[in-house]
């Protein structure tokens, strides 16, 4: 049969193909088993929690990739006082010091780390808007949640243009936060999706404890003496989003 179907310009080849087209319409193929909801809103919450950790890994890309560009731009010391000697010496010609090409490599080097921080930013992006998608498939998204989503998408955006403003710090702040409203997306819809109202409970008492503590906790730090404003300007939104 297979020398025969290879003969593409014989008739006994043409004859074969169209026994099998024939049988492979009257074939009853098994119905397709239906995707169970809980099974797939599961694989959802593993997702979140993977993108999670690896926004976190991003967040310190960032600060480095940021990092090594303000030490090749802040390692340029003012030049020494050139001694008796050393005025003696011709003045070296422009482009050939070793600490000049050794900055642009490095300068060159940031550019690279920046630029491939961006893209994996943006895919992690892009990966977060698929998984909403696919939510709202399920009909697992509630409002919540989807705001929930909403303010993780635009943390990590936040991140990505402090990146590209070469904010290494503000762009990690940025990616931290976001991982952390990820894991909270992802607990949140373990609770909402539990079928056993005790665990659900017990759920909702935790997240209560939890944010009992953390505002206390910023209630601290707003009476310091002299507060970091910045740290804390993101806080009582989260927290009144984790409330809700």
């Amino acid at each position: 049969v297979r020398k025969l179907l290879s003969q593409s310009s014989s008739s006994s080849a043409s004859a074969c193909r169209n026994f099998d087209r024939e049988q492979r319409q009257k074939l009853r193929m098994p119905e397709r088993k239906k995707s169970d909801p809980q099974q797939e809103l599961a694989q959802r919450r593993a997702q979140l929690d993977d993108l999670a950790k690896r926004e976190r890994e991003w967040s310190q890309k960032a600060r480095q990739a940021c990092q090594s560009a303000g030490n090749s731009a802040s390692s340029d010391p003012s030049p020494p006082m050139p001694d008796a000697a050393s005025r003696e010496q011709p003045a070296p010609q422009p482009g050939e010091s070793p600490d000049t090409k050794s900055r642009e490599e490095s300068a060159a080097a940031g550019a690279v780390a920046r630029a491939d921080a961006a893209r994996e930013q943006q895919a992690l992006i892009d990966e977060l808007s698929e998984i909403q998608r696919e939510l709202e498939k399920l009909a697992a998204a509630s409002d919540a949640a989807r705001r929930q989503t909403e303010d993780a998408a635009a943390s990590m955006q936040q991140g990505l243009e402090a990146l590209n403003r070469q904010q290494g710090q503000q762009a990690g702040h940025d990616g931290e936060r976001a991982a952390e409203q990820i894991e909270q997306l992802a607990s949140h819809l373990s609770a909402m999706q539990a079928q056993d109202f005790g665990k659900r409970l017990d759920q909702a008492q935790q997240s209560a404890q939890q944010l009992a503590s953390r505002e206390s906790a910023l209630g601290n730090q707003l009476a310091e003496a002299a507060p970091d404003l910045n740290a804390t300007a993101n806080e009582p939104a989260d927290l009144a989003t984790r409330l809700e």
